[in-house]
């Protein structure tokens, strides 16, 4: 079943938030490549940035061009599912990175911890923890934006959800002015 018809401004304003979500993630998977091959060592780092920024560019580039489609032949996600595929990718944008630089870093922590001083320098625990490189801090920013934006957008999923929900309810599926003075 098609899903109703949205106000214009209401679906332009998802377009342009998903279209600067796919922005992000593309920012987001170009710095992860260019730390990934600044730092091969930590490579892992940006693991998570890739992959989150993989699943949210199809999730974006789906919902632009289901929104762009005038004729409504393009499928898209059912308003009832579309709130939890906006939590989801939320929540992957914000744990995958975070989760693989943490995961590394303490792993690095923990083989470093029993090293003998000589071997300090071929395990790599000589060197400190210290500020992101520039490109992983960049893949980074871009997928905590998109994740943001994803909240954003699961919130105003909700709401949609919502006045669909009081529309049904009311008679004749649209309340009037005169019916609502009564």
């Amino acid at each position: 079943m098609a899903r109703d018809r949205l106000p214009a401004g209401f679906a332009i304003a998802l377009t342009a938030l998903h279209s600067l979500s796919l922005l992000a993630c593309v920012v987001a998977i170009i710095a992860s490549a260019i730390s990934a091959a600044q730092t091969p060592k930590e490579a892992v780092t940006t693991i998570g940035a890739f992959v989150a920024g993989f699943w949210t560019t199809g999730v974006d580039i789906a919902e632009i061009v289901g929104l762009a489609d005038r004729q409504r032949n393009r499928r898209r996600c059912p308003a009832k599912w579309l709130w939890l595929l906006e939590l989801v990718t939320a929540i992957f944008c914000f744990a995958l990175p975070a989760a693989s630089t943490l995961g590394y870093e303490e792993v690095r922590y923990q083989r470093c911890r029993y090293v003998k001083y000589e071997d300090r320098e071929a395990m790599d625990c000589g060197r400190d923890s210290g500020p992101m490189p520039a490109a992983s801090l960049a893949s980074m920013a871009g997928i905590y934006l998109a994740a943001t934006i994803h909240t954003v957008l699961f919130f105003m999923t909700v709401i949609q959800l919502c006045v669909i929900k009081k529309r049904a309810r009311s008679p004749g599926g649209v309340e009037t002015v005169a019916q609502t003075e009564k």
